[in-house]
């Protein structure tokens, strides 16, 4: 696999790089970082394409608004029970059992050429937390289904009337399907991020994408905006199929089967352990979230259909780049980590940290300066006004001012829980929420600000965020490595 200093002599002379591009192409398509910036590129513009569509057919509607709500429940409880177990733990344990699985069977005498008992112990652990996670999700779920009038009543906006309210439970029951199509996804995405498998991790949310855009054009003209949450069902399952095949294909299945222990297994308890601090992390950005979505709304109707949207393009650059960077680094951190690789971990470091600010803070430069043009060209037309268009444009020109500060916190966090350290760093995230729900309020009440007291709130919690995970993850490290 390549690591940053590899690149080097792509720098040197024309001839250089052409030997070096021919001598790593496959490499630099399948396993680096340029990889998932691709995958996530070609998926912003299916995003386009479905936001677009959207954006004329229904435009900035309270149906449409009710829509986007109704995604609150289902993402807390995908993004509680398995972004959490997933993002801080099962990828830095994957990743010791994957590398550490080979010469384990070798001194157990088992033949590692076979590609069914290859790396057995991850692909068991993989399944065990599997079964494990699906369990849960099924049953939060259900309880979800269950009291979804309730929540509907909880979640909404004190205007809202009964037959909204009852619209946001009935879509909200549709894509309670998506958490557990998710889950499965979601661990076999793990897999492939713990493997370099980049290309195959990163394509799945293009099919997600457009699941939802066969939705807009079969289903919704015939369903209305429930056929854009049966669409939305429809790419979720699409999503899952698109790592599945290819997860399945890396660990196997015999031999990992034989091996699965869900009743005192000491992988699935440390993972459960370093999950649960990430868990507060978690449920306080989906509050986050919430609050965003509440509080747009009660500013104006049509206010969490244009934050949304302004909010998808400005993580635009912070997915093609600073994630991209990331989850790059958070595969090349866990594998330095489970070698005691110091050296090699700060050079990581100290690679990537420049490398993330430099081309996110260009990417909001350009993006700043496009925002008018784009968002008219791609959103304005049909239902969805040219006054409308322009109030989203503005709030894109505020949102733009955190992307380098976004992207610079995921690599900060994923160095944490490279080193296994989650619990300090979700109470920072936790401390910074509760700052920035203050903050908005105070910005839209006392200062009379509108939808964009949302992103310069947003922008200086992040601010905050950033200087204590940098002095954090400093810290962990020396110590991980002493």
């Amino acid at each position: 696999m390549l690591d940053t200093s590899d690149y080097r002599s792509f720098f040197r002379s024309p001839s250089a790089a052409l030997v070096f591009l021919r001598q790593n192409f496959s490499s630099i398509i399948l396993h680096s970082w340029v990889a998932l910036s691709f995958t996530a590129g070609l998926s912003y513009i299916a995003g386009f394409m479905r936001d677009r569509l959207v954006a004329q057919y229904f435009g900035a509607t309270t149906e449409l608004d009710i829509f986007y709500a109704a995604f609150s429940v289902p993402d807390l409880i995908f993004a509680v029970v398995v972004t959490s177990a997933v993002g801080a733990a099962f990828v830095p344990i994957f990743t010791k059992q994957w590398s550490s699985g080979g010469r384990n069977m070798i001194r157990e005498g088992i033949d590692n050429r076979h590609p069914d008992v290859l790396h057995h112990s991850a692909g068991a652990y993989a399944y065990s937390l599997l079964i494990a996670l699906l369990s849960i999700v099924l049953f939060c779920c259900a309880l979800a289904m269950a009291f979804s009038p309730l929540l509907a009543d909880l979640l909404t906006p004190s205007q809202y009337t009964q037959e909204q309210k009852n619209l946001y439970a009935q879509l909200m029951q549709i894509m309670l399907l998506s958490p557990i199509i998710f889950t499965i996804s979601t661990i076999f995405g793990g897999v492939l991020l713990s493997t370099r498998d980049f290309i195959f991790y990163g394509a799945a949310p293009i099919f997600y994408n457009l699941g939802i855009i066969a939705g807009l054009y079969w289903l919704v003209p015939l369903l209305g905006v429930y056929g854009l949450a049966v669409g939305t069902v429809f790419g979720a399952l699409l999503h899952m199929l698109s790592r599945l095949v290819i997860g399945v294909g890396r660990m196997g299945y015999r031999q990992c089967l034989e091996h699965i222990s869900l009743w005192k297994n000491s992988l699935l308890s440390e993972t459960f352990f370093l999950t649960l601090p990430k868990i507060l992390h978690v449920v306080a950005w989906q509050v986050l979230l919430l609050w965003f979505i509440r509080l747009a709304g009660e500013i104006q109707e049509g206010g969490p259909t244009m934050y949304n949207y302004a909010r998808n393009f400005q993580s635009m650059p912070v997915s093609l780049i600073g994630i991209s960077i990331a989850l790059s680094a958070f595969s090349l951190f866990c594998a330095q980590s489970a070698r005691g690789d110091r050296a090699a971990f700060f050079a990581t470091l100290k690679q990537k940290i420049p490398l993330v600010l430099f081309l996110t803070t260009c990417a909001a430069i350009v993006l700043y300066f496009v925002a008018q043009p784009l968002i008219s060209f791609l959103l304005a037309g049909g239902n969805f006004s040219e006054a409308a268009a322009r109030q989203t444009a503005f709030l894109l020109q505020v949102y733009v001012l955190s992307i380098p500060f976004e992207s610079l916190t995921h690599m900060l966090a994923r160095g944490c829980y490279a080193l296994k350290k989650t619990f300090v760093p979700s109470l920072v995230n936790v401390a910074i929420v509760a700052f920035v729900i203050g903050f908005s309020w105070a910005l839209h009440t006392q200062y009379g600000l509108g939808l964009e007291s949302i992103p310069y709130a947003f922008l200086a919690g992040l601010v905050i965020q950033n200087v204590l995970l940098f002095f954090l993850l400093r810290y962990y490290a020396r110590r991980y490595f002493a």
